[in-house]
């Protein structure tokens, strides 16, 4: 099963798309769901973070068609992206992460026999490595390749340690994390950009807000 991790959407003008690479953040730290305009990874505003669901659903769509020219099409596409808090005050009560990802996978993808499913009701990363597990669980697929940011893979992780201590049904299954950059780097020159925004000031922010969420996870456990 191929599992994308979400992390985000956001509106450009009346139309809804999967985030950039980077994001400009609340004050409380949330996606905001409003595409911000001239902004860089290497800016010193303490809101612009690593968010990354357009490269997350484009290096999907690259390992899918990878896999399917070598016959290992995956039963599964599953969209761990539901609808956090920044989307509760919208009109159209269908609309989720999943759905305006699922659309942008499609647009570049024959998919075949391979089914789709959407998370729609989960609301954080937690929600997103568990409902995935259960998922899988239930298929009876025994392996899972989540494609996430790499800033993103260390809090996966750490909470796919907690999800499989507390849950010993789902140690069937074996769960795995691809960073989408490196996918992405390796299928072509046109995403050099991203060696640079891998060592930006974004991306150091995100990964000591992603520290202090590990902290957190583990305090609490």
């Amino acid at each position: 099963m191929l599992c994308i991790l979400g992390r985000g959407i956001e509106k450009v003008e009346e139309q809804w798309i999967p985030t950039q690479y980077i994001a400009r953040r609340s004050k409380n730290n949330e996606h905001l769901g409003i595409r911000a305009k001239e902004i860089s990874a290497n800016d010193d505003d303490p809101r612009i973070f690593i968010a990354g669901g357009e490269c997350n659903v484009f290096a999907a769509s690259v390992l899918f068609k990878r896999w399917q020219e070598k016959g290992r099409v995956p039963q599964i596409v599953t969209f761990a992206a539901g609808r956090p808090p920044y989307l509760s005050k919208e009109s159209d009560s269908t609309l989720s992460e999943g759905k305006i990802l699922k659309e942008y996978f499609l647009a570049r993808v024959d998919l075949g026999e391979t089914k789709i499913v959407e998370q729609s009701h989960n609301q954080n990363s937690w929600d997103d490595i568990v409902e995935t597990l259960e998922l899988a669980r239930v298929k009876k697929l025994a392996t899972v390749c989540a494609i996430t940011v790499l800033v993103h893979i260390p809090r996966c992780r750490e909470i796919l340690r907690q999800a499989l201590q507390k849950n010993p049904q789902f140690r069937s299954v074996e769960m795995y994390f691809c960073a989408s950059e490196f996918v992405l780097l390796d299928h072509s020159p046109n995403f050099a950009f991203l060696w640079d925004a891998m060592i930006s000031k974004a991306f150091v922010r995100t990964a000591d807000y992603e520290r202090r969420a590990i902290r957190t996870l583990k305090e609490s456990a």
